[in-house]
């Protein structure tokens, strides 16, 4: 169970046990981040401008256990014009970071901002990126998982050049390993003929028939 900060709690007692919050959602891609919040019109916190996306975004549930856990979640914002389509097809880095944060929130005359400090529920990784074409708008969700979640998962190695040199460079063990499917292999040699009659049956790879 997360505590919660003492703003968080200042604004709660403030507000006679009522207090508006707001989701945080920072995705740290590496040429275009996105910062976008819950709410309405754009807000400004940690130095920096989050865009509001209202009811077009979605956060699955957050599970909190305790201990470690290889948790995740998905992201989904709705109503999706054709230039974050095109960011979600460039922006696909699985070492992109994503921040979530829950943030107790003021409002002047329509005007929403934020009570220092929000209090982060989530730290991961993007994992994927979907992209679900509409009639007029798109949907992109983005599944995420936590840093333990990579760990634990299953890498996959290829038995490849470009495998191997990323790995160990300069080394050349698996230059022809992309060849061994396109070629046949021949085990054993001819027997010479033995009265008028030339064998040559299929050996094993020390020599001795099969």
């Amino acid at each position: 169970m997360r505590t919660l900060t003492d703003a968080f709690k200042t604004a709660i007692a403030a507000s006679g046990g009522t207090v508006n919050v707001g989701l945080l959602c920072e995705i740290n891609y590496p040429d275009t981040p996105v910062l976008a919040w819950t709410g309405h019109g754009n807000i400004t916190w940690d130095a920096k401008t989050w865009a509001g996306i209202g009811d077009l975004g979605d956060v699955t549930t957050i599970d909190h256990k305790p201990g470690p856990v290889a948790g995740h979640t998905k992201l989904t914002l709705n109503g999706v014009n054709s230039a974050l389509v095109t960011l979600g097809l460039l922006e696909t880095s699985q070492l992109s970071r994503v921040s979530l944060w829950l943030a107790a929130m003021t409002e002047t005359t329509g005007t929403w901002a934020v009570i220092p400090d929000p209090l982060q529920i989530f730290r991961g990784i993007v994992d994927t990126h979907r992209i679900i074409q509409g009639d007029e708008y798109d949907t992109i969700e983005v599944n995420v998982e936590t840093f333990l979640a990579r760990l634990t998962r299953q890498r996959i190695v290829r038995l490849t050049h470009a495998e191997q040199t990323r790995r160990f460079p300069g080394d050349l063990g698996e230059i022809y390993a992309g060849r061994i499917s396109e070629g046949s292999l021949d085990w054993g040699m001819p027997i010479p003929a033995v009265g008028g009659r030339t064998t040559n049956p299929t050996r094993n790879p020390l020599g001795a028939p099969s």
